[in-house]
């Protein structure tokens, strides 16, 4: 198209504005008329202000009574998790411990984990699961001091498990970061108690409000002295153990004396249940023997009876899961007697509401009197932008009638609603996110025009190309460059999802672990690019061998996994017999030699259930794998 003259453009547009001159409609003069806001007041300004004076004490009281009990509830579920993230963080300091005072006497894990009876190294009560802990609570990262606190927690872990942490640093960094996580309890405590008495409740709210304190500082006390009566029986520390379980015995036995009368129901069960817990009772044996010991003196008993001492470990753990309970279970009570509260006060904030709205409804007759001259233009108004909402242009004018603002208002709208038809198109085709939609070529006359053709360009490019970089992102994360398989990631994901989703229904899974046989004689042979070959034709190979509802991923290196579906799950060895067949068919060609492939297969199969772990499938498998090369290698021999 050829560029437009100045000259033409100038014209032009000196024509539209006197088209938009002429077209606009002139007001007409009409005469002196009410104005909306003059008429509204005079019928019910006078009786909005009688009812709002009636009614606005008491719906502000009722509103704000609300406000505080929501608040108060908010507060307590802080003050759940902050208690919550106080027991995690002793689980988590349990491994921490008992693995640095392994390493302090120099024993192994394995010892201690056979002594308590827990594995330290794997599952809920082990480094690796306290340093999840230590990371995915974020009340733990709540303010500087907890953040810094939760990271040194984090670089003890890795010392201790990297055998470097000591006893006394553990006890000493862990013991430090305990008090951040009760202060910080403590101040939001103080700080929900400085709003419950602004509020002052009703009922027992402020008593079992001193309940949940209590039974904190009773989780808090029964930690340390759980604690300090293993490290008295085994004779750890001198004096300063014995001295802290005298005297955090006292305080767990001061604070239940004062809040075992005053829980809440919720509250009131746990305790029952802490109380008839036999793994309490035998916790409660071990620390009378521990205050017995302290003091009457004697030998620590389990100084040499680690069996013993393993055992005792072990309980006090399942000791403080029953005291956090008690806690969470006083904030639940709390927390409902808040929401009863609240929702007291919106039931009297809504009687009032009712009452004001039936005051309302004599000033509303009023106002249907007075203002029917407002009715018919105004529906009229409320018709056509309904009709303009939904997409619906195709209007008559409205008729030039009502008060003086309803005219000015009509008339304007008329207006508003030529100009929409004109740009109706390309809304209906921007709202569909057809951007190949011939309308969209086509834009407006002028700068907005020119401004939504840009912003349609851009959006298309822009979608294309965040399209095509999620694509490479997905399969670079999870894919084999060399084969183009899963790659070891990915795999074992799909594996620890799959095996969850068959222990629900108890279905089979069967694990094949594949390697290439001589693969490294080959690359020493032939060079790494004979052994690219090899290890893609592999993959070929297992591929061809599996199903489609079969999963195959390469491990890295010679190293392949499948995994079968739930349907043929039960042919791991006939699977694993095609498998080795189908690679043997595969040849390739290295410094113009044919060099044909093996590989060896091992099968694991098993029914899921609740103690099925993916990985050791996986390790099942590799054993069976290295059995069958073995046999393979005598069978040569």
């Amino acid at each position: 198209m050829g560029s437009t003259p100045a000259t033409d453009l100038a014209s032009d547009g000196k024509t539209d504005a006197n088209l938009l001159e002429t077209s606009s409609p002139k007001p007409a003069n009409r005469g002196w008329r009410p104005a909306v806001r003059t008429v509204l007041a005079l019928v019910a300004l006078l009786p909005l202000l009688g009812i709002a004076v009636l009614t606005g004490i008491s719906a502000s009281s009722s509103w704000s009574n609300r406000q505080y009990a929501q608040q108060a509830a908010k507060d307590v579920m802080v003050l759940k998790q902050i208690a919550q993230a106080r027991l995690e963080m002793n689980q988590a300091a349990i491994p921490m411990v008992l693995v640095a005072s392994a390493n302090s006497i120099g024993i192994s894990e394995k010892i201690v984990s056979l002594l308590v009876g827990i594995n330290l190294m794997k599952g809920p009560i082990s480094l690796p699961y306290a340093q999840h802990l230590l990371q995915s609570n974020p009340i733990l990262r709540t303010t500087p001091a907890l953040k810094a606190d939760d990271q040194a927690n984090l670089q003890l872990d890795s010392q201790i498990e990297a055998g470097n942490g000591s006893y006394a640093s553990a006890t000493r960094i862990l013991d430090h970061f305990a008090n951040a996580i009760d202060n910080y309890w403590i101040s939001k405590y103080e700080q929900l108690g400085s709003y419950v008495s602004k509020w002052n409740p009703p009922g027992s709210f402020e008593t079992h409000l001193a309940t949940l304190r209590q039974t904190y500082a009773s989780f808090d006390a029964g930690i340390y002295s759980d604690r300090s009566a293993i490290d008295v029986l085994e004779g750890i520390g001198g004096e300063a153990p014995k001295l802290m379980l005298m005297q955090e015995v006292f305080e767990f036995q001061q604070a239940a004396s004062q809040f075992q009368n005053s829980l809440g129901p919720k509250a009131l069960k746990a305790w029952k249940t802490l109380n008839s817990d036999p793994h309490v009772r035998s916790t409660q044996q071990i620390i009378n023997q521990a205050l017995s010991l302290a003091e009457n003196g004697g030998k620590a008993p389990y100084l040499t009876d680690e069996k013993q001492a393993g055992i005792a470990v072990r309980l006090v753990i399942f000791d403080v899961g029953d005291l956090s309970n008690l806690v969470q279970s006083a904030a639940n009570d709390l927390v409902t007697q808040a929401n009863h509260q609240a929702n007291v006060a919106k039931k009297d904030f809504l009687l009032e509401i009712i009452f004001l709205l039936a005051l309302l409804g004599f000033s509303v007759g009023g106002v249907l009197i007075v203002g029917g001259s407002l009715t018919k233009p105004l529906k009229a108004l409320s018709g056509a932008a309904l009709r303009i909402h939904s997409g619906d242009f195709d209007l008559e004018e409205l008729e030039d009638r009502g008060p003086r603002e309803v005219a000015t208002t009509m008339e304007a709208f008329n207006v508003m609603s030529t100009t929409l038809k004109a740009v109706e198109r390309k809304t209906v085709a921007l709202a569909e996110e057809d951007l190949e939609h011939a309308d969209l070529s086509n834009p407006l006359p002028g700068k907005t025009g020119q401004a939504l053709q840009a912003a349609v360009d851009q959006l298309a490019t822009r979608i294309k190309e965040r399209e095509e970089q999620r694509q490479q992102l997905y399969e670079a994360a999870t894919h084999d460059r060399l084969t183009n398989l899963l790659n070891r990631a990915a795999v074992f994901d799909y594996l620890t999802t799959n095996v969850a989703q068959r222990r629900l229904s108890g279905e089979s899974v069967a694990v094949l672990f594949v390697d290439i046989d001589g693969l490294k004689p080959l690359n020493d042979t032939y060079g790494h690019e004979a052994g690219d070959a090899a290890i893609q034709a592999t993959g070929e190979a297992l591929v061809e061998a599996t199903n489609p509802c079969d999963v195959v991923g390469r491990l890295g290196g010679d190293e392949f996994l499948s995994v079968l579906c739930h349907e043929h799950s039960q042919d791991g060895d006939a699977v694993a017999l095609k498998m080795r067949e189908q690679v043997s068919k595969k040849t390739i060609v290295a410094n113009g030699k044919e060099v044909s492939l093996q590989a060896s297969v091992g099968v694991a199969l098993t029914e899921c259930d609740a103690k099925t772990d993916p990985m050791e499938l996986v390790k099942l498998a590799d054993q069976r794998m290295y059995e069958a090369k073995r046999a393979a290698r005598q069978a040569k021999t």
